[in-house]
């Protein structure tokens, strides 16, 4: 199976005394491909580096580099998508990187956009969580 990889998971899965490290890391063994993209690679280091240092984060990126994780770098329609998304969902408080990510998906036309009501991203990340934890 391949599957959006996005910071929340790729965070827990580095920090073992993360309440969520087993889930996440399970989660990263249920994947055959993972996909993420370059903004969410620089969100997790950042994150990884202002809570454990400088070289939690390097480590990190040297395991995630060696691990054969497709990284899809943002594109311009990515950010324009991403502006878009804001625009119609302004109830929701997704950030930049998470719109980009949904963005993203729809371009990449992903399993996850397939499933997805076009009601909300949100909706998406729901029912990718929801099918994840049945198996």
């Amino acid at each position: 199976m391949s599957a959006f990889v996005d910071t929340s998971v790729w965070f827990a899965a580095a920090v073992k005394r993360d309440t969520r490290n087993e889930r996440a890391r399970s989660i990263l063994r249920s994947i055959d491909q993972h996909l993420t993209t370059d903004l969410v690679l620089t969100e997790t280091w950042q994150l990884l580096k202002a809570k454990f240092g400088k070289n939690v984060a390097e480590s990190f990126w040297e395991r995630l580099r060696d691990s054969g994780v497709r990284v899809e770098p943002v594109l311009r329609a990515d950010l324009d998508a991403a502006s878009e998304i804001g625009t119609r969902f302004p109830d929701e408080s997704f950030c930049l990187i998470d719109r980009t990510s949904f963005a993203l998906m729809e371009r990449l036309g992903s399993p996850e956009q397939r499933r997805s009501t076009r009601t909300s991203p949100r909706t998406d990340r729901a029912a990718v969580a929801s099918d994840r934890s049945r198996s």
